[in-house]
C-alpha cells in the first residue's frame, strides 16, 4: 500500500509521463503539471482530514483526572459512577479513559 505522499509523487509522474513528447518542459508546462496535480489532490487532502477530524472528536478520550476536573467530584465518586453504570470507561493499553460522547450524554441528561 502506498503512502500519500508516494500517491502523490506518482501522480505528477503520471503527469509529466503524459507529456512524453517533451523533452525539455519550460516553467510554464511545470507549473501547469503542478496545477493539476494540485487541483486532484487537494480535494482528497481536504476531505480526509475532514473525516479524521470528525474521527477525532468522536473518539475524543479522557483520563479519570480529567473527568473528575471536568465534573468535580473526587475519584472514589467517579468509582461510584462506574458501579452504578453512569459512566463506564474503556481500557486502552492498559490505561482507563472516559468517551467524550459518553460523558457529555452524562453532562446533559443532568
Amino acid at each position: 500500500m502506498n503512502t500519500k505522499k508516494e500517491q502523490y509523487q506518482i501522480l505528477f509522474t503520471q503527469h509529466l509521463l503524459n507529456n512524453t513528447h517533451k523533452k525539455i518542459y519550460s516553467l510554464n508546462d511545470v507549473e501547469k503539471i503542478i496545477n493539476k496535480v494540485i487541483d486532484s489532490c487537494v480535494p482528497k487532502i481536504v476531505t480526509s482530514v475532514l473525516e479524521q477530524q470528525s474521527l477525532n472528536s468522536e473518539l475524543k478520550l479522557y483520563t479519570r483526572k480529567e473527568v473528575c476536573d471536568i465534573l468535580d467530584v473526587t475519584t472514589t465518586t467517579l468509582h461510584n459512577y462506574k458501579h452504578q453504570g453512569k459512566l463506564v470507561p474503556i481500557k486502552k493499553n492498559g490505561k482507563v479513559y472516559y468517551k467524550a460522547a459518553d460523558l457529555n450524554n452524562y453532562i446533559n441528561k443532568q
